[in-house]
This record gives structure tokens, sequence and C-alpha cells, in this order.
């Protein structure tokens, strides 16, 4: 691994694929803790344990990580930094033409998601991530993002293969793509040591992120609010309607009451005439 300026400031570090650990004492000197190193390859554990032992935020982890975790096979192939758990394509070998696969074991493999919260890092804190995982960068995040564990990585450090190297994997187009998607600004690191397999450097501003998601809650309340109001708004129409319906049919029946009234008048005004005339006159 080339030495690595952070480019933002970061509390801790979860780095998927250690290898040797070279990058190891610039995280310490950067003020890192922890400092968290996951390798896969059991060769490389003796360093990474000595570096733990020398530097006391270190954690030294033997681990293949994955997406999901459970079985998984690891293949081991005779360049270093191109093992991985997934199975080489044919332009790897096309870039590597001495590259072999020297063995593939059935591994137990730990889910990313899992080994964070197993290594315990801070609640709180601006931590970086580097993925030095070929082929399962992005497979990686989207577990994290899913898990929701990928807020707690403000910076992320990702190797990855221009095209894809490896099988079912995508390229590092993809891969900026799928970041720009989890709300990071990706760009790839200048003059890479290997320029078919750059680094891209992905930042996420997450006050800014905060921010956005607290509008987007406020206008999802307020589009509840609106839907609240306008059922109400339907009940009343609907009261309203029925109300009118009472309304009218009162008007009718008031209309058909006073035309037996009417009637019924008109019967009488004979009667009231004649019992009139048959009254006896006053005596004087």
């Amino acid at each position: 691994m080339a030495a690595f300026s952070l480019s933002f400031p970061a509390d801790y570090v979860l780095h998927i694929g250690a290898g040797s650990g070279r990058a190891a004492e610039g995280y310490v000197q950067a003020g890192l803790d922890p400092v968290v190193l996951a390798e896969a390859d059991p060769e490389a554990m003796p360093g990474l344990q000595a570096l733990a032992k020398r530097f006391a935020p270190v954690q030294a982890i033997a681990a293949a990580v994955s997406a999901k975790g459970g079985p998984g096979r690891f293949h081991s192939c005779n360049f270093a930094g191109l093992s991985s758990l997934a199975a080489p394509a044919e332009a790897l070998y096309q870039l590597f033409p001495g590259l072999q696969v020297l063995a593939e074991e059935t591994v137990e493999t730990q889910a990313i998601a899992d080994l964070a919260a197993r290594c315990g890092l801070p609640e709180a804190g601006r931590g970086l991530l580097v993925l030095e995982a070929p082929g399962q960068a992005l497979a990686l995040l989207q577990a994290l993002e899913q898990a929701e564990c990928l807020q707690h990585f403000q910076t992320l450090r990702l190797q990855e293969g221009r095209d894809p190297l490896y099988r079912d994997a995508p390229g590092m187009a993809a891969l900026r793509a799928g970041l720009e998607d989890m709300g990071y600004i990706s760009w790839l690191e200048a003059a890479p040591e290997d320029p078919d397999r750059p680094y891209a450097v992905a930042w996420r501003n997450n006050t800014a992120l905060a921010a956005v998601e607290e509008w987007q809650a406020c206008g999802q309340a307020a589009e509840q609010e609106r839907a609240v109001a306008e059922q109400q708004l339907q009940a009343c129409t609907a009261d309203l309607a029925e109300l009118q319906q009472r309304y009218g049919a009162l008007l009718q029946e008031k209309e058909v009451q006073e035309d037996l009234l009417r009637r019924l008048a008109d019967r009488l005004a004979p009667l009231a005439g004649d019992a009139e005339a048959a009254a006896p006159e006053p005596e004087e």
C-alpha cells in the first residue's frame, strides 16, 4: 500500500485487507484510535500482531471479510494483493500474465457489519474506512449501509480495477456511481502505483447530509399532515353533501305540509262562513 495522507480529519480507521500493515504507523502518527487492521492471509498475521504490541491503538484481526458472512471460497493467488473471495476474471489474467490461483479454500467469513461492531469503533466521530478487498468494495459498502453502519465512516479509501477484474464484480466507474448514491463525493488519487487498480477517495459531509435528511423528514411530515387534512376535507365534504341532501328533503316536506295546510284552509273557509251566518244576533 502506498503512503496515504489524510485529505480530511479522521478519528479512527478500519482497514480491510491490511496486508503487512504498512500503513499502520502512519495511522498511529496521525492520531487515529482505534486502528483496526483486518487481514485474511494467515501469513500476514504475525507482522500485524507485532504492530499491535508496538502501538497501543492497533488491533490485528484475522478475518476474511464479506458482505453477509458465512462460508465463502477464498482464492489464494501468487501475486500479493490479488487474493480474494471473488474469483479472478479473464481481464485480471490479461493484466497479470503470470497470475495463478494457488488454492481455493472454503473459509468462514466475517460479515463486515459484525466486524465493525466487534472491534469497538466509537459511536460518534469521524471514521476512515480503507478497503483493499479486490472485487468486493461496493458489496461491502452496501452491506454497511444496509446495517446502518456506514454513517460512522466519513472518509473512504477504496482500491478497485478500472475495469471489472473479478467475476460478478463492478469496475471503478460503477463503484463511484454507487458512492454517489450513498451520499459521497469521490475522486481518484493522482499517480497511482498501479494505474489499472487505482484508489478512489470518497468523502461525505455528515452535517449537510443530516440537514438534508431532516429537511426530507420535515417534507414527509408535511406531506402526512397534508394527507390527513385532505382526508378531513373529504370527510367534511361528504358530511356537507349529506346535510344538503337532508336539507333538500326537509324543504320538500315543508312544501308538502304547507300545501296540506292551504287545502285544509280552503275546505274550512266555507264552514267558517256558515258558522258566522248561523250565529244569533246580539240582543239590544
